[in-house]
Parts: structure tokens; C-alpha cells; sequence
């Protein structure tokens, strides 16, 4: 393991929840991250402005991010609304989804994202370049 990258991406993580208020869009999801691993649900208010839902909701990978986050914080229907929204926007890996993000675990038992599973394995699977 290369220490040295791993220091400085812990250091660029602490920097990006301190940075001032932004519309960027990676510095809004570190924070969001660093607030949910700390259920900071204050920090999480304040942080998810309308620009900020609306540039998320765009974009697959922010969408799958903040779909990990909110089932992370056990609110499963915001995290099923992110997840299909993700999926929607061509984000359908399925082995990802389905077993081995471990942020997804606390919904994957939900009638909701199992039958949202279904549809990402047939897409997964009938996949072509």
C-alpha cells in the first residue's frame, strides 16, 4: 500500500469539509461523505441546497454516491430515489449494487431495491460496446 497517497488523500478529504461554500461538485460530495460517516445530520442540512440536488441528480456516479450516503444513514427511501436515479442515468453495476458496496447493505432487504436489481442484472447483462 503507498502510504504517502493515502495520507495525502486523507488530507485533501479533511481539506475539501473545511474548504468554504461551494458549487463544486466533488468538494459537496466529499463533505457530504465526511458528514454521513459522522452523522452530522446539522452539517447535511446545511450542505444540500437545491444547486447542489439538482447538479447530483444530473450526474449517475453523484446520484449512486448519494444514494451509499442517505442508505448509509438509514433513510431508505431518499437512498431508493437516488439509487434508481443512478440507475436511470446508466449507473447499473450490478455486482456493485447488488453485494458488495457495503453502504447499500441496510437496503438491499427493501421490495423496492430488489426489484430495481432485477432490472440493473438484465441490464448488466445484456450490456454491449
Amino acid at each position: 500500500m503507498n502510504y504517502y497517497m493515502l495520507d495525502w488523500g486523507l488530507l485533501m478529504f479533511r481539506w475539501s469539509t473545511n474548504a468554504a461554500p461551494t458549487e463544486d461538485a466533488w468538494v459537496n460530495l466529499s463533505k457530504f461523505l465526511n458528514f454521513t460517516l459522522q452523522r452530522d445530520l446539522k452539517n447535511i442540512s446545511n450542505l444540500i441546497t437545491p444547486g447542489i440536488l439538482s447538479t447530483f441528480k444530473r450526474d449517475g456516479q453523484y446520484s449512486y454516491h448519494t444514494a451509499c450516503f442517505y442508505a448509509y444513514l438509514e433513510e431508505r427511501e431518499p437512498a431508493l430515489d437516488w439509487l434508481e436515479n443512478a440507475v436511470n442515468r446508466v449507473m447499473f453495476n450490478y455486482p456493485l449494487f447488488a453485494e458488495y458496496d457495503p453502504f447499500l447493505e441496510k437496503i438491499r432487504g427493501e421490495e423496492r431495491f430488489k426489484k430495481l436489481m432485477e432490472r440493473v442484472k438484465y441490464e448488466w447483462e445484456h450490456f454491449e460496446v
